[in-house]
């Protein structure tokens, strides 16, 4: 009979938890190909089996047959609880009915439903241009997507930071629905453009209020910057 010290049962288990998170990675490089990570993880996950089975077994000939039925064991207990977890949600996604489930993002075919051709300079020589608004219906109905979209251009003689960009947006009921924050940290040099366009679900009948902002250091746009109104029906 084999007798483990608590060192050894304490090496074992913490071989075998190696083990399994080196046949995890494993799995997940074999899903993105990359050939290079899927060889050293089999390299990780075998040399830590063979560490489990030599704290484990008293013979060199044990190890490595320890080291294999570790590996082994290892591999079939992952795939189990990955077939479950992808048979639990499957089941998951089918009974959810089609009407409950998100629209698809950006449908195609969407149509000019606001526009503002008139370029207006904010206080820290920041222009906006190219305002308007797209969707597939005119008026917009419930769950539609709304496309919003602008430039920003530096106009004044020094270069500007941009901390983010983004599409201040406000629901019927006047709650922040702000998105597409973007281009954190991009600098503008003088004369320097910087492009916006996102989309957000209207999920709410009513007006919606959408203006184009930005923010340097701790400044924002002037408020309610441009600020247009859509009606969801």
């Amino acid at each position: 009979m084999i007798r483990l010290t608590p060192l050894q049962i304490a090496g074992s288990v913490l071989a075998v938890l190696g083990g399994l998170a080196a046949v995890v990675q494993l799995l997940d490089y074999v899903k993105s190909g990359k050939l290079n990570l899927i060889l050293a993880s089999i390299v990780g996950a075998v040399a830590v089996g063979g560490v489990a089975a030599i704290l484990v077994q008293r013979a060199r000939r044990d190890a490595w047959i320890g080291a294999g039925l570790a590996f082994l064991v290892v591999v079939a207990a992952y795939g189990a609880v990955a077939l479950y977890r992808s048979d639990v949600t499957s089941q998951s996604t089918a009974s959810v009915p089609t009407s409950q489930q998100p629209p698809s993002p950006n449908p195609g075919g969407e149509t000019t439903i606001y526009i503002d051709n008139q370029m207006a300079i904010s206080p820290d020589n920041i222009e906006v241009s190219g305002l308007r608004a797209l969707s597939r219906n005119n008026p917009p109905q419930i769950n539609d997507s709304v496309t919003v979209q602008f430039s920003l251009k530096n106009v004044g003689q020094q270069p500007v930071t941009l901390k983010t960009a983004f599409i201040a947006a406000r629901n019927p009921a006047n709650e922040n629905k702000d998105f597409a924050k973007e281009a954190y940290n991009r600098v503008l040099a003088p004369g320097d453009v910087v492009d916006i366009r996102s989309f957000i679900f209207v999920t709410e009948k009513g007006g919606w209020q959408f203006w184009p902002c930005y923010e340097i250091g701790n400044t924002l746009c002037p408020n309610e910057w441009k600020i247009f109104q859509i009606t969801v029906v």
